[in-house]
């Protein structure tokens, strides 16, 4: 699975340098995900997406452009198999409330909210003026 991870296109490589994240990010994540002892595996070809584990070996995937956190799997294997073969097992984690959320049913919340039609505001000034004419 490791190859297969390096032929994506994202470019994912092995890189287990400690400065990937900073001290901040590492605080962010304990306060705000909970996630402790995190130590990164992977990293794509910008730097900008890492693939770490925490001190469970749990699996999760840190994009510091989207700033957002997903939940990859159980574990390496899981995790790095949920990546290659079953994206729809992939969670984003909702950092107001901590839920899990299959990526699917984000992606699919987003392009309905897409699809809806914009709603239109009346300004109260504007309408009033127009009955008064009216009248």
């Amino acid at each position: 699975m490791i190859e297969q991870l390096k032929d994506d296109p994202r470019g994912y490589h092995e890189n287990t340098d400690e400065k990937l994240l900073h001290p901040e990010d590492k605080e962010y994540f304990r306060e705000i995900f909970s996630i402790t002892g995190v130590r990164p595996v992977f990293v794509d070809h910008s730097g900008m997406v890492i693939l770490m584990l925490d001190d469970r070996d749990i699996m999760f995937k840190w994009s510091e452009m989207e700033q957002s956190m997903k939940y990859m799997g159980r574990n390496l294997k899981e995790g790095l198999a949920n990546h290659l073969y079953f994206p729809e097992n992939i969670c984003a984690i909702i950092e107001s409330t901590g839920e899990l959320i299959p990526v699917n049913e984000v992606e699919a919340r987003v392009e309905l909210q897409d699809l809806a039609e914009p709603i239109i505001v009346m300004d109260k000034k504007k309408k009033s003026k127009k009955s008064k004419k009216n009248k």
